[in-house]
């Protein structure tokens, strides 16, 4: 049996979907991958030239680098890989803030040097400057992964469990797994308890418990996994999973050459 993959739920910043055919270790190197490996540009350095706000410079360094940005990650490459010594178009670009109050700093006043990046969400509060405070400031955006640092993640959620399946071999129609069951897997159906959506077991097992004839069993598929995984919006849940695979592929040729190249 193949690689087989089953979407069950597909938006643009959430995914829920089955993996099937792979066993855990590379089903857990996915999560990770998706997690910490794939490379999102982000605020990493801020210089203030005026902030009379009630917030320490460093507060709203740490805001600005939070807010997620959508952008197309290849068009940059990371710090350490370029060949400039202090920094150029190839590896960062800026953006400004000039604000003075009385307002609420939003994400959207964050005016990008690079057209082609924008905030994920506009109305991130930054900072609410009073009457006569100003702040004005120049933020640095490199690429990074969330290996690094949080604010690279692209996806902020991500877990998997096993596929679980659920079945009753005998029942006298008491009901009491169906008043228990916190995910709703069991439902009563003209008299008759029957099976909803098992998947959405979560393997509390208080069913087990309750059931008087001891006729429920909960088992799980071993090398099929139920993936739920949600982004900041910086990235698509989509894209996020595309990218995940993509990097996960290249290393498993790089390793295959070099275990080629030792056989030889």
């Amino acid at each position: 049996m193949g690689i087989e993959v089953k979407v069950i739920d597909l938006g643009e910043r959430k995914a829920k979907f089955i993996l099937s055919g792979v066993t855990p270790a590379f089903a857990n190197a996915l999560r990770r991958c998706m997690i910490n490996e794939i490379p999102r540009l982000a605020i990493d350095e801020v210089h203030f030239y005026e902030n009379t706000s009630i917030l320490f410079d460093e507060q709203i360094a740490l805001r600005l680098a939070l807010i997620p940005l959508k952008a197309d990650p290849t068009g940059y490459v990371m710090e350490d890989e370029c060949t400039c010594e202090d920094g150029c178009a190839l590896c960062q670009t800026t953006a400004t803030i000039s604000a003075e109050g009385p307002k609420m700093v939003y994400s959207s006043d964050l005016i990008m040097g690079d057209e082609n990046i924008s905030v994920a969400d506009d109305r991130i509060p930054i900072v609410d400057l009073k009457e006569g405070q100003k702040l004005l400031l120049n933020a640095i955006i490199r690429l990074g992964t969330g290996e690094m640092h949080a604010k690279w993640q692209s996806a902020v959620v991500c877990g998997y469990k096993n596929v679980p399946h659920v079945s009753i071999t005998d029942c006298n129609d008491c009901a009491r797994c169906v008043s228990i069951c916190p995910r709703d897997v069991f439902r009563l159906v003209d008299g008759r308890v029957m099976i909803g959506d098992d998947i959405n077991c979560s393997y509390c097992k208080l069913c087990l418990d309750v059931c008087e004839l001891q006729g429920i069993v909960i088992e799980e598929e071993p090398d099929a996994f139920l993936f739920t995984l949600e982004t900041d919006g910086g990235m698509s849940a989509s894209m996020t999973i595309a990218y995940a695979i993509h990097l996960l592929k290249e290393r498993a040729i790089r390793l295959k050459s070099a275990l080629e190249s030792l056989a030889h």
